[in-house]
């Protein structure tokens, strides 16, 4: 858009385009004013909670965290209502809210020690069942399968020596569960049923490579990854896959290829893998959503297509017609429920 011919100027300077890079700002979450659950909490809230956001990325580079990796912040009433300039009574009322809506939650250390404020972990996931409330109509499965990361040093080469290894020292293990809510948290819970590994989760909410960072760090035992985050270094030997999660695509390397999978040891129930999905609206005409499956299929087919995904290493696999589709999703996602579940009640 053309900015208007300015016959008049101000008697300040204007901000022009570099400017607004040069000044601290902080990050106020879009969501405080679009989700119907936040959107209601006053400003003195709102501003609150962005203030104890913005002090948990200093935290977090401090390390400030529990045992189980959780981020704690340190913020005292008095000192919050200084920074925002209002009277403590308003930022008590904004804590109490804060904590009514589950976004804070806070550790009362006693003996005079300032509390340990904890921030919810918010996936953005709605209320939306996407089996009732939406409609898939394609879906392929990517054989990119996760691998089981240790550090190149640990005391066990095999997936059955860190099994032992974690009966012999219970607690000891400890194992990247991903952000609370995320598939990766699905997937370390399906990981620890199946193999019965005796560990400790610790929420990892930064990349992949900065929780294969940790692991090659020893700060943390193992880590569940994809392939493709682990390939370079596994080949660097600067770390160890002691098994994959799913069979290794014929397109890998001879190395990677010889790694066992969990089912190759015994290890039946724990299978997911990388599956995308087109989701459409619900009340289409009839022949619509089965018109748009065809399509998708077609695609996946074609030459063109099939040459771009093996140049990137990846086997793609089609759920089927849309009858199949359906079905295969429903089995999913009642298995990721039942997982999720497991993981819940682990957490008390």
């Amino acid at each position: 858009m053309r900015a208007a011919k300015m016959t008049e100027r101000p008697s300040f300077q204007l901000m022009v385009q570099t400017d607004v890079q040069s000044i601290y700002h902080m990050q106020m979450p879009r969501w405080l004013f679009s989700d119907p659950r936040y959107c209601e909490m006053s400003l003195d809230a709102k501003v609150t909670y962005t203030f104890l956001l913005n002090r948990f990325q200093l935290s977090r580079r401090n390390g400030w965290v529990n045992e189980r990796g959780e981020v704690f912040v340190i913020f005292p009433r008095k000192a919050l209502a200084k920074e925002l300039q209002i009277c403590e009574q308003r930022v008590t009322a904004a804590f109490k809210k804060l904590v009514e809506l589950e976004l804070v939650w806070e550790k009362r250390c006693g003996r005079g020690d300032a509390n340990q404020i904890y921030l919810a972990y918010l996936s953005g996931v709605s209320d939306i069942n996407p089996m009732t409330d939406i409609q898939p109509v394609f879906a392929m499965d990517g054989n990119i399968s996760y691998f089981v990361v240790v550090n190149k040093d640990a005391p066990y080469d095999t997936l059955d020596e860190m099994i032992a290894y974690g009966k012999e020292h219970p607690g000891e293990l400890t194992l990247g569960a991903g952000a609370p809510g995320s598939t990766m948290t699905i997937l370390t819970s399906q990981f620890i049923k199946s193999t019965g590994l005796d560990c400790s989760l610790v929420a990892t909410n930064g990349s992949d490579a900065d929780a294969v960072a940790m692991v090659m760090g020893g700060n943390m035992s193992c880590y569940l990854t994809k392939q493709t985050t682990t390939q370079n270094y596994l080949e660097a030997g600067e770390v160890k896959v002691l098994a994959s999660v799913l069979p290794i695509s014929d397109k890998s390397v001879d190395s990677i290829k010889a790694i066992p999978t969990l089912a190759d040891l015994g290890y039946e129930n724990c299978t997911m893998g990388t599956t995308f999905i087109v989701w459409a609206p619900l009340g289409a005409a009839d022949g619509v959503y089965e018109k748009i499956n065809e399509l998708f299929n077609a695609a996946l087919a074609t030459e063109s297509v099939q040459t771009s995904l093996a140049e990137r290493g990846c086997d793609y696999v089609s759920y089927g017609n849309l009858e199949e589709t359906v079905a295969r999703l429903q089995s999913d996602y009642a298995s990721a429920e039942s997982a999720w579940n497991d993981y819940m009640s682990s957490q008390g």
